[in-house]
């Protein structure tokens, strides 16, 4: 039988390594090679044939060829991190040449993988959307909506009277500014031609709480909230439609239910508040039955003194509530209470989307344990060089690096693959939801995209599932004799 030394230092020479490993490892390796083509000739291969299957061997022996040239790396003197790179660029480098020569079994992985990472970047991608996006305004963090409450459930809530409303201006310690609106309609008319819009009677404190600037003009003044002082605040919709975007806008007339108003301000492009649709802000203008403590017409808003916490400021709006059921009659069964502005209107997204979620992370789990198994299967395959890189000294460790290094390699595929199906799947989304249920409170209607946060989601899912799938083949291995694995491989 021929000697195999020569070629399998070729075979070293081949992929890139010149090693200086101990000649009796170089000899325990071809060994190794002559007994397996002494085997293929005992069943009846001719010396050709042989001659193919050791030479198949030689290449699956890849990774084989590292571990011997290491085993004399580690004597000689070199930087830590210098060695861990290049170590680690070898480990990739021979990672994708061994997944182009299984291209079933990679492609296989690659489109599960796609397929669980996409599903879960799409989601996200929605729950970004609706549930972690940020307020349009400054410092979104300190804004809340006050309610008045059910003293027996202060789950219940319900929109506010303006007297309780004064009593929290006065009595409540831990907010900068407080502003109170009700909703209504309007007929608008100009030289254009008529539309209803949504509008809101306000009090100028709102803009103050919100923080936002009109983009032309002024905002009205407190004094001017009393009654007969007929000044609106348009959006820049309704700018654009009935002024034609001009600057002149500022001091024109425009008819509201038929009666005259002067368009002081005009909002900023983009501004939508408290609905998408809201085209008008008048001075709140108290009328008679606004005095009434049973009259609850009312919504809230209010911005946080900083360093007050949610927490403390809604101790201190309930402390005012438990008063006021002392001193009136009519808050007797009634309590206050605030919630976070961003969380106004999703209680019923919020579960839903959460559920989702958990059910396409339930996927990419499934997908990954499928995973795990075929590099289980893989691993059997791959049990002799495993065997042989354990008996020439490479450590656990070492083949667990070579392994995620494969893992990394599917993951990334599989992530590109992912985020283009998410990509696609986003866009039909954008497309097919209706507007209200991409509309929110005080935000408008929001975008369904793949942004910053949503790659960088999804390249945690792609190292979570190579974390999660690629030390599966390692299960065991550091508890098995190394030579017992080969005899079994050459019987296999």
């Amino acid at each position: 039988m021929r000697d195999y030394r020569d070629r399998l230092r070729q075979r070293l020479a081949a992929e890139g390594l010149t090693p200086s490993a101990h000649r009796e490892a170089i000899d325990e390796i071809a060994d190794h090679l002559a007994d397996l083509g002494r085997a293929a000739e005992r069943d009846g291969k001719s010396a050709a044939e042989a001659d193919a299957i050791v030479e198949s061997e030689l290449l699956r022996m890849g990774p084989l060829a590292i571990a011997v040239a290491e085993r004399a790396r580690r004597r000689a003197p070199r930087s830590n991190a210098s060695g861990w790179w290049s170590g680690l660029l070898a480990d990739l480098r021979h990672a994708i040449r061994g997944l182009r020569l299984n291209r079933g079994y990679s492609t296989i992985v690659i489109l599960t993988l796609a397929l669980g990472i996409g599903a879960c970047t799409a989601v996200f991608s929605i729950v970004n959307a609706l549930l972690l996006g940020s307020l349009p305004y400054p410092h979104p963090e300190q804004l809340v909506i006050a309610w008045e409450t059910d003293a027996n459930n202060r789950e219940r809530t319900f929109v506010v009277a303006w007297p309780t409303y004064e009593d929290w201006k006065r009595e409540s310690r831990s907010f900068a500014a407080m502003g109170i609106w009700e909703y209504r309609t309007y007929n608008v008319a100009s030289s254009q031609e008529p539309e209803q819009v949504q509008g809101i009677r306000t009090t100028s404190s709102l803009f103050t709480v919100l923080g936002v600037p009109p983009a032309l003009g002024r905002i009205f003044t407190e004094e001017e909230e009393t009654p007969g002082h007929r000044i609106v605040v348009i959006s820049n919709g309704v700018w654009q439609r009935h002024f034609g975007g001009q600057a002149s806008a500022i001091g024109s007339t425009l008819r509201l239910n038929g009666e005259p108003f002067e368009v002081i301000g005009v909002m900023p492009m983009g501004f939508q508040f408290p609905w998408r649709n809201n085209g008008v802000w008048l001075p709140f203008a108290k009328e008679y039955q606004d005095e009434q403590r049973g009259s609850h017409s009312f919504l809230v808003a209010a911005r946080l003194k900083p360093g007050i916490s949610f927490e403390q400021a809604r101790a201190d709006v309930e402390q005012v509530g438990r008063s006021l059921q002392q001193k009136y009659e009519e808050n007797r069964d009634e309590g206050s209470t605030i919630i976070r502005m961003a969380d106004h209107g999703l209680g019923l997204v919020r579960p839903m989307l959460t559920a989702l979620m958990g059910a396409v992370a339930l996927v990419l789990i499934i997908g990954c344990v499928n995973v795990a198994n075929l590099q289980m299967g893989r691993a059997l395959a791959r049990r002799r060089e495993f065997a042989m890189r354990l008996a020439l000294g490479a450590g656990i460790g070492r083949i667990a690096r070579q392994l995620l290094s494969e893992s990394l390699v599917l993951a990334a595929a599989g992530g590109v693959g992912g985020l283009l199906l998410a990509w696609a799947a986003t866009q039909a989304a954008d497309a097919i939801l209706m507007p209200g249920f991409r509309a929110l409170p005080y935000r408008g209607e929001v975008p369904i995209v793949i942004d910053g946060r949503v790659l960088v989601f999804a390249a945690g899912v792609a190292i979570a599932s190579a974390a999660l799938f690629g030390f599966a083949p390692l299960v065991g291995l550091g508890t098995r004799n190394p030579q017992r694995m080969l005899r079994d491989g050459d019987r296999g």
